[in-house]
């Protein structure tokens, strides 16, 4: 038996199964209403000799092809059904033959291949390799997800020293030629290929005949049922980012409730999500589940995500401490580095699946901070970077992709930075210039306490090669040179800063970060502070005493609205759309009668019968048939031409009263429903939806009441 996913004119349909007892031909078209239709038919291909007219349909595989254009590369005969006609233990399948030692019923209606490379089987018979395959009659779509599912199944064989059954099968959609493991002998097992058009290595493909093949080898028995063929469209459009991206950046375990409410006290709409395993010791990835080291964060994301979509929040979902990785591993052995190199793609091919049509997620940042250094360099630009973009690339051409510079991402380290072709590519690296003073008190800079502005050394005063300089805004801006140079040389390439802060005890912090805030948004880049969760050090909800008694506290808002938290705050509101405002003009609403669909219409206006000036542009045909005048006029009348006739005009009469006209500026991806009323409630519709095109929209109305009110409801597309 065979069977097809039956059509269906809501591409989101469950697929249908039918079920075709008697191996007559199944013809439906493709689920989602796509061309041409798919002709299945059950075929038994067995040993040369047999005569295919006896038996079933009479179906002929004699050298012309098989009936329902399923086609054989060694022009063997064959027929319908073989169990119908091998009652006995030298038969093809033991299909419901109780006399058939050693082997197990399949059921009544599936279809069997046998091929092998000058073999004897055991039933002493020899055939040829083959291939069965089947042109469905169409062609290939593109961003389409062709899904082929059947059950293969194995026989018993007898005696188990039969030569080469099940030794591998394979089933080909086009050109996916991957394999599905057989199952043990007597068994049925699903077998599930994908073909994906919107993968770029397939976009080739797309326009090419659609063919369904069943594949075997030396010594190979093929036994299948239940075939199903779907195909269904692919929402792989552009990922639209924000025009600006301002918002925080933060690890995965933080991402809950608590911080989206601290987020919306702000106009921050980005949320830079770096993502590592579950614990040091994580469950090891595998074939079966590549995300297995990565369970509970993978569930606290897909508990955030309804919080980011009803906040409308994005997120760029970095790859920190991913499965494999460590600190070092860019600056050891080549092996380790392949190794490292395989796990990143690993994740990035699972996370880019998992995460295809998730519309909060708009950028992969492909790697956190790769921490080379000047005999590693190119590292990671060359050896591990190209293989993580094609892994995500395979699966989703069009999500935007991170890609931090080297030397950990920091300032100062542009020089280097290739340029892809790719066109959805963000160049990022981290800021947080000088180190001694973003990072005093802690670790390599216990005790000193520089101030900004100020006299600082990078290196700190443990060092007794410090040099002291004065840092300022346009120091921070030399910190950032190669970063500029490259933004200019570059200036249709987004860039982020991906981390930028400074720790909260830091004297003049508020002033170190709006300089910096100023000079990203003077080069109209990207930014993310970090962090207003996690460890409180960089949080600028706390206070400035390094010695606060809440030192511990993970909670992300310390309540603490101070200079610190009012530069970032500043910045965020940057994102905050221009105020929505709305204009009422006052005056005539004109009309007449339009009934020549190939005629254009000019109205026209005067103050004195005599002189007329055109109110606005000709009308094309009859669709409308009102306009309105916001100066008012005592006389109208609209002229009208014929298509036929240009000389040939007339005029008709147009009535006039009073009117208003509401207008007000559109933005690209929201939608507008623009209401009146009597009152302030019970507000009604005026006319249909209205679409954002950036350009302004204009809805008229009569005033027929004394006192009327009016709004216009916004919504932004996800």
């Amino acid at each position: 038996m065979l069977a097809l996913s039956g059509a269906s004119t809501l591409a989101n349909a469950a697929p249908v199964t039918l079920l075709n007892p008697n191996f007559d031909a199944v013809t439906q078209t493709y689920k989602g209403g796509y061309p041409g239709t798919v002709t299945l038919a059950s075929i038994a291909v067995t040993a040369a000799g047999y005569n295919a007219s006896t038996f079933g349909d009479g179906v002929s595989l004699n050298g012309t092809g098989f009936t329902s254009n399923w086609s054989d590369t060694t022009a063997e005969t064959g027929f319908l059904n073989a169990s119908t006609y091998f009652g006995t233990p030298v038969g093809w399948l033991g299909v419901g033959a109780t006399n058939a030692v050693g082997y197990q019923a399949l059921g009544a209606n599936y279809m069997a291949l046998k091929p092998s490379a000058s073999v004897v089987d055991f039933a002493g018979y020899t055939v040829d390799s083959s291939v069965v395959s089947q042109l469905t009659g169409a062609t290939i779509q593109a961003n389409t997800k062709y899904t082929l599912t059947y059950l293969l199944g194995s026989r018993n064989a007898a005696p188990p020293s039969a030569p080469g059954y099940l030794q591998g099968t394979s089933v080909k959609l086009t050109a996916d030629t991957t394999s599905n493991t057989a199952p043990a002998n007597g068994n049925w097992a699903l077998q599930t290929f994908v073909y994906d058009t919107s993968k770029t290595a397939n976009v080739g493909l797309v326009g090419q005949a659609l063919t369904v093949g069943f594949t075997g080898g030396a010594g190979t028995s093929i036994v299948f049922d239940n075939v199903t063929l779907d195909a269904t469209p692919i929402s792989n459009s552009i990922t639209i980012l924000p025009p600006r991206m301002r918002g925080i950046s933060t690890s995965d375990v933080h991402l809950k409730a608590d911080l989206f409410a601290l987020l919306a006290q702000t106009d921050a709409n980005v949320i830079r999500l770096g993502f590592s395993v579950d614990s040091i010791n994580p469950s090891p990835a595998t074939t079966q589940n590549p995300l297995a080291p990565y369970a509970t964060n993978l569930a606290t994301l897909d508990a955030a995500l309804p919080l980011a979509r009803a906040a409308g929040i994005k997120i760029i979902l970095c790859a920190a401490e991913t499965y494999g990785w460590n600190r070092n591993v860019f600056l050891g052995s080549s092996a380790d580095l392949a190794t490292y190199r395989a796990h990143l793609t690993t994740f990035w091919t699972a996370m880019a699946q998992r995460y295809l049509n998730e519309p909060a997620i708009v950028a992969y940042d492909v790697l956190n901070e790769p921490v080379t250094d000047y005999f590693s360099q190119g590292a990671w630009y060359y050896n591990v970077m190209p293989a993580a973009v094609a892994a995500i690339r395979s699966v989703n051409s069009n999500i935007w992709l991170v890609i931090e510079s080297e030397y950990q991402g920091q300032a100062g380290t542009f020089n280097e930075m290739p340029v892809l072709n790719d066109p959805y590519i963000i160049y990022s690296f981290h800021m947080y210039a000088p180190a001694s003073y973003t990072g005093q008190g802690v670790g390599s800079y216990t005790g000193y306490r520089p101030t900004y502005p100020g006299t600082n050394s990078i290196w700190g005063p443990a060092d007794p090669n410090s040099v002291y300089t004065y840092w300022d805004k346009e120091s921070l801006r030399n910190a950032m040179s190669t970063e500029i140079n490259f933004s200019q040389a570059h200036p249709d390439k987004r860039i982020l800063v991906g981390e930028f802060g400074a720790l909260r005890w830091a004297s003049g912090a508020d002033k170190w970060l709006s300089d910096c805030i100023e000079l990203f948004e003077e080069y109209g880049w990207d930014w993310c502070n970090h962090s207003p969760s996690g460890w409180n050090g960089w949080n600028a909800t706390y206070s400035t005493d390094i010695n606060d008694p809440a030192y511990i506290s993970l909670a992300p808002d310390g309540g603490d609205r101070g200079a610190r938290w009012t530069a970032l705050a500043k910045g965020w509101a940057l994102n905050a759309p221009a105020p929505f405002t709305m204009d009422i003009r006052l005056g005539d609403l004109v009309n007449w009668t339009a009934t020549n669909p190939n005629s254009t219409y000019q109205p026209q206006w005067s103050q004195n019968h005599l002189t007329w000036t055109d109110l606005g542009t000709a009308i094309l045909g009859n669709s409308i048939s009102s306009v309105f005048h916001a100066l008012g006029s005592p006389f109208y009348q609209v002229v009208e031409t014929t298509t036929a006739l240009p000389s040939a005009q007339v005029i008709l009469p147009a009535t006039a009263a009073p009117g208003l006209e509401i207008s007000w500026k559109t933005e690209i991806g929201s939608n507008y429903q623009a209401q009146s009323s009597s009152g302030l409630s019970n507000f009604v519709n005026i006319g249909p939806p209205i679409i954002g095109d950036g350009n302004r929209a204009r809805l008229t109305d009569l005033r027929t009441t004394p006192v009327k009110f009016y709004q216009v409801k916004k919504s932004t597309s996800p």
